[in-house]
């Protein structure tokens, strides 16, 4: 009976079993999709804002600041009270949001001083790994892709960089043109899930908010703080462009989005005597704005109190996508509101005062509301009853404060566990270098010069900072000699300030004849030997020529090319020269024909100003040869590049003579004395003479 029993079981229990197995699964497969979060895929846009204090945004306790862009994602996501930036720098603080790591470890420090090691994944690259469509748009030329944070990017619009006609001299585009730019792509992706970074360089200085009448209110502080604020208010109407067409793509996909808006750095607004920022690293440069709106996020206008780095905001968007960082990284996923709260200290750093004047950098954390600068003369402050930094409390004694500085000293010993990252080396171009130069854009870096204890502490030279940046603003206004006493009295007091001499190499560049041409060869001169430079020895070569010391003058432009064998304005000049004292003429020749060689190889020279005038050079030396015939195009082309160039017109009138066209030669004379009849020209005499010969 039990066999039996035993046999009808078996014979039914087979088809049951594979039954209840199919049941199983699906009930299984039921409660994955119903009762298991699931990661969503998100829209993901991030918004810097350059140079923007967080107490200049309305949701920081601001009302006379209107951003209502910004405040309305704060109302309907999370406040970061207290974020903080790695350095008061735009590329290197760039380089941390998007790659997790402080500046020394991804080996960016200042701007121009190399590019982004590959070796580094970005917050770009990390996306776009995992099926995301990358693109960004900057406003800054220290942003530039050469610089290497366009890593992951599928495209990276860094174009349409103007000149800001304004005191700084700063390639940038404004808001309206990068949210343009972000509204294009976005609007091409929108069917795939992307990420998106904008960045807006409108806030920097100098401070143009369109439409506002500058000149008045650039002659107080007060006036220049409103301009300040007018530009992130600006720039915030610009943003709003581009969140409307999110919120639009949120609501017509489905698909969630995150959207974060930050600050590389503030802006210091003479305080501690700082006008602008990158010397210190005060609250009023560091202390950026951090605001994040998570679609999906229950609770709306929530706040976090607990100091963060903006080293958190890559590892916290690769958190809200159920990815992470490939090795270890100093960020840390940002707290939650309600969280509690945990000690850390948080990093900050500047290398600008060692790479523009040679002082020492600074470097320090912040633990909860301590704060610890390491400089040659510390600093310690209790940010709860001294916000403002006005009261140093540090103590060599005080082993509560000796603590800040082993602390310190420990986060920069750590090693993490990341790929061998070394920042690569970068040729900059000549208008790179032009875009750069302005307000300190362009440095250099020693490692070993840079750890030396001896180093003067910027606190104590910073009325010397703010004389340079006065001396550049008057530049920009066309006041050379009032921008060369300035800069005089800094040579004064520093006598081998390299910065100084800069401007005076630029002032010799530009103004030549309208400085004082004594004083500056004497300060150039000094340059020149501490730190030789081809456009030194051409800004001395300049000054030379205004001497009228031709001599001098070839002997300046030879040792330029010694330093840069193909640099233009060194190979025209030094074979203008040869050619005026009767030097070389083969040599001159060679020179010559190597600048027009360099200038067609060059698409925004080619057909410049400064073609036809090297056209003109190897001109006159192919007459000095009496090569008429080979001088004429080239004399012919001059004429065209440069309107009214009568010394070129005066060459072809002698060419034109030499061959025995004798109506077109008494012409082109004849023209030529009329463009420079009120000029001290040395052809003059000739030409005059040379139409009396023709009878006219």
């Amino acid at each position: 009976m039990s066999q039996f029993i035993h046999s009808r079981v078996g014979k039914i229990s087979k088809p049951l079993i594979a039954a209840l197995l199919v049941f199983i699964m699906a009930v299984a497969v039921f409660y994955y999709f119903t009762s298991v979060k699931r990661i969503p895929e998100y829209n993901i846009v991030l918004i810097t804002f350059d140079t923007t204090r967080a107490d200049r945004i309305g949701c920081y306790g601001v009302e006379e600041v209107h951003t209502p862009n910004i405040d309305r994602l704060a109302d309907n996501g999370t406040v970061y009270e207290r974020c903080i930036a790695p350095t008061p720098i735009t590329q290197p603080s760039h380089s941390t949001l998007l790659t997790g790591l402080y500046p020394f470890r991804h080996g960016i420090r200042d701007n121009s001083v190399g590019r982004l090691s590959p070796n580094v994944k970005t917050l770009a690259e990390l996306l776009k790994d995992n099926g995301y469509a990358t693109g960004a748009a900057v406003g800054a030329f220290v942003l530039d892709a050469k610089f290497g944070l366009d890593q992951g990017f599928d495209s990276y619009d860094d174009e349409g960089m103007l000149d800001n006609p304004q005191e700084f001299g700063f390639a940038e585009r404004k808001a309206q043109a990068v949210t343009d730019s972000a509204i294009q792509w976005i609007s091409k992706n929108k069917d795939s899930k992307f990420f998106f970074w904008a960045h807006y360089f409108d806030p920097h200085a100098g401070y143009a908010p369109p439409g506002i009448d500058r000149s008045a209110l650039l002659t107080t502080l007060a006036g220049v703080k409103k301009l300040y604020e007018l530009e992130i208010t600006y720039t915030d109407s610009q943003m709003a462009r581009l969140l409307n067409l999110v919120k639009t793509i949120q609501d017509e996909t489905g698909r969630p989005t995150i959207v974060v808006v930050t600050s590389d750095h503030g802006e210091s607004l003479q305080a501690h005597g700082e006008p602008t920022h990158g010397m210190f690293v005060y609250e009023d440069t560091v202390h950026v704005p951090l605001v994040i709106y998570d679609s999906l996020q229950k609770e709306r206008g929530t706040r976090v109190s607990q100091p963060v780095s903006l080293a958190d905001v890559m590892p916290t968007i690769l958190n809200r996508v159920n990815l992470s960082a490939p090795y270890e990284i100093d960020g840390r996923i940002l707290p939650k509101p309600g969280d509690k709260a945990v000690e850390r200290a948080i990093y900050f750093e500047t290398i600008m005062p060692y790479t523009n004047y040679g002082y020492s950098p600074l470097a320090g954390i912040t633990v909860g509301k301590k704060k610890f600068i390491r400089s040659p003369k510390p600093e310690f402050y209790d940010l709860e009853n001294d916000p403002g930094e006005l009261n140093n409390l540090f103590n060599a004694e005080d082993q509560d404060i000796e603590e800040f500085g082993y602390s310190l000293d420990d986060l920069l010993e750590t090693e993490l566990n990341h790929p061998n990252i070394s920042t690569e080396e970068i040729e900059l171009e000549k208008y790179d270098i032009q875009k750069l130069m302005s307000l300190g854009y362009l440095a250099s870096l020693n490692q070993q010069e840079l750890d030396n204890e001896d180093l003067p502490d910027v606190k104590d030279k910073i009325h010397l900072h703010r004389l340079i940046l006065r001396a550049m603003s008057l530049i920009s206004k066309d006041k050379p000699a009032k921008c060369f006493e300035a800069v005089e009295a800094i040579l004064q007091e520093e006598p081998d300030n390299e910065k100084a001499f800069g401007v005076i190499v630029d002032l010799a560049r530009k103004y030549g004849a309208k400085i004082p041409a004594d004083k500056a060869i004497g300060f150039i001169r000094r340059s020149l030997e501490k730190d030789p430079k081809a456009q030194t020895a051409i800004a001395l070569g300049i000054l030379y020529e205004v001497k009228k010391n031709s001599p001098a003058a070839l002997t300046s432009f030879n040792k330029a090319l010694e330093l840069e064998a193909d640099n233009l304005e060194a190979l025209n000049n030094s074979a203008y020269y040869l050619y005026k004292l009767d030097g070389d003429l083969e040599l001159a020749q060679q020179r010559a024909e190597r600048t027009v060689e360099l200038i067609d190889q060059d698409s925004q020279l080619k057909d410049s100003s400064s073609a036809g005038r090297a056209r003109h050079t190897l001109a006159c030396i192919l007459i000095a040869q009496e090569k008429y015939a080979d001088a004429v195009p080239l004399l012919q082309t001059a004429t065209k590049l440069v309107p009214n160039y009568a010394a070129a017109y005066y060459q072809l009138g002698v060419a034109r003579q030499e061959l025995g066209e004798i109506p077109i030669a008494a012409k082109l004379l004849k023209h030529a004395v009329d463009l420079g009849k009120n000029t001290d020209a040395d052809w003059l005499r000739d030409a005059k003479s040379r139409l009396s010969e023709i009878g006219q």
